[in-house]
């Protein structure tokens, strides 16, 4: 084979090979599109993640505040309760105590009139 044909067949391979390199250009470029589209989606779930810790903080530090107010408020609450049993107590010993004195004076009006 001469120097001439093989430039002949080397350009026949060319040819005949440009239809599959524009091919897999066209390939190359669809995929360097869809890699920047995926790009886009990696930092759009990026944002999206920043966003859920950041509501994930903030809902350990609302739970914080409410059960620590709550906790309060329970406490304040039963401390309020003990108190008024407290002063019930006192008012029905001090009712017992009314009751006992009146039918006491009754009994001695009673005897004053029967004297």
């Amino acid at each position: 084979m001469t120097v001439e044909e093989r430039k002949e067949m080397l350009a026949l391979m060319q040819e005949a090979i440009q239809p599959i390199n524009d091919r897999l250009n066209t390939v190359d470029s669809r995929l360097d599109k869809m890699d920047s589209r995926f790009d886009k989606v990696d930092s759009r779930f990026d944002k999206v993640d920043s966003r859920l810790d950041k509501l994930e903080q903030g809902q350990t530090h609302l739970e914080l505040i409410v059960e620590n107010q709550v906790d309060r408020a329970i406490k304040t609450i039963a401390e309020g309760h003990s108190i008024l049993n407290h002063k019930l107590d006192e008012k029905l010993a001090l009712e017992k105590r009314v009751d006992t004195v009146e039918h006491k004076v009754a009994a001695i009006e009673y005897k004053l009139k029967q004297a």
